[in-house]
């Protein structure tokens, strides 16, 4: 089994902060440069794939349903099948973003959840930013629970040992 990660291009969500205080993180869409970004990867990737013995195997391309990562998923997807590469496309939710909950909003939080952010921020100041969880949010332990499970349930017992896994998802 092959398994190529790929965060998603450069998105609005990445370059203005002032996005997610008006609109939700999962309709952040790639700028040009994401845009760009995703062709070079998506080409990048055909060449790997068409160079390797992976050229057999089968092919599946995972995204999360957030805009910023279908949009990079159907551009490296257009890039493989300009190369003759012939994949199967999937979705999970299981790749979504990491959720910040309260913190998703930048607007006025300080103000109106500041014993949350607070104590959020302590146990962050006490290294502790891998198990604590911003208010109403999922810590990255959380995160890598919901991805093993994924991993688990969905990927390993469903594909053979001949298949291409491409996951195009989040930083985190």
């Amino acid at each position: 089994m092959n398994l190529f990660l790929i965060r998603h291009g450069q998105s609005i969500v990445n370059v203005d902060r002032e996005f997610m205080t008006q609109t939700p993180n999962m309709l952040g869409e790639l700028t040009a440069f994401g845009r760009d970004q995703a062709r070079q990867t998506g080409e990048y990737l055909a060449k790997e794939i068409n160079s390797r013995p992976l050229k057999n195997s089968k092919i599946v391309v995972w995204n999360s349903p957030y805009l910023r990562t279908t949009q990079t998923a159907d551009i490296i997807k257009e890039k493989l099948s300009e190369h003759g590469i012939k994949y199967v496309a999937k979705e999970s939710i299981y790749l979504a973003e990491r959720q910040f909950g309260l913190l998703d909003n930048h607007a006025e939080i300080q103000n109106t959840h500041k014993a949350e952010i607070d104590h959020y921020k302590m146990h962050v100041q006490q290294g502790e930013d891998f198990w604590v969880r911003p208010p109403l949010g999922e810590s990255p332990f959380d995160m890598c629970l919901r991805i093993d499970s994924f991993i688990q349930t969905h990927v390993l017992p469903t594909y053979d040992y001949d298949t291409t896994h491409v996951f195009v998802a989040h930083g985190a």
